[in-house]
């Protein structure tokens, strides 16, 4: 992360990175309470959606149109599952410091190991988080085999997604009244 962060003119990476775990550890003081291996802070455990770092990790590093992504797609991970969640916010922090997102994309094996876990490394199981995430997010942009996160939607799923909102048959009897 250190290293990464050079390409950030916005991020002083020694200041910003003490607020950061520190911001991270005050919110996660149940997990570092925990014995052993289960005290380790993961980037699951960065909380995006604390306004707080949710400011640093849009407008303060100059990525204030990364709001959306942080809104949309680590929102709905967050309500879906822990896993989806880490997965989202590792995509989130290594997409947003690695200055040509396509060039440094991270791939499976890179994304695996972002959101391990001590005693919780099954592949599998994160593949298919993975899986789940690349089926609602707006955000998450793939060439197949790497994955980054985009500063524009995704139009397709966008319209899918609304398309599904939209009930048939008053679309119908919308489109019938308007060729009257």
């Amino acid at each position: 992360l250190y290293e990464r962060t050079a390409s950030i003119p916005e991020f002083q990476r020694t200041r910003d990175l003490i607020y950061v775990l520190a911001r991270v550890a005050f919110l996660n003081k149940d997990v570092l309470a925990r014995p052993g291996a289960d005290s380790v802070l993961m980037l699951g455990d960065v909380d995006l959606l604390d306004q707080e770092l949710k400011q640093f990790f849009t407008i303060g590093v100059g990525r204030p149109n990364y709001e959306a992504v942080v809104e949309h797609d680590v929102r709905l991970a967050k309500e879906r599952s822990p896993r989806e969640y880490a997965l989202a916010v590792g995509l989130y922090i290594y997409s947003l410091i690695a200055g040509d997102v396509r060039k440094s994309a991270a791939d499976r094996k890179t994304l695996r190991t972002l959101v391990a876990r001590p005693r919780d490394v099954d592949p599998q199981v994160i593949d298919a988080a993975l899986d789940n995430l690349l089926g609602y997010s707006w955000y998450v942009d793939t060439d197949g085999e790497r994955f980054w996160i985009s500063a524009e939607p995704n139009i397709n799923k966008v319209l899918q997604e609304e398309a599904g909102l939209v009930d048939r048959v008053e679309a119908l009897r919308q489109v019938e009244s308007e060729l009257e």
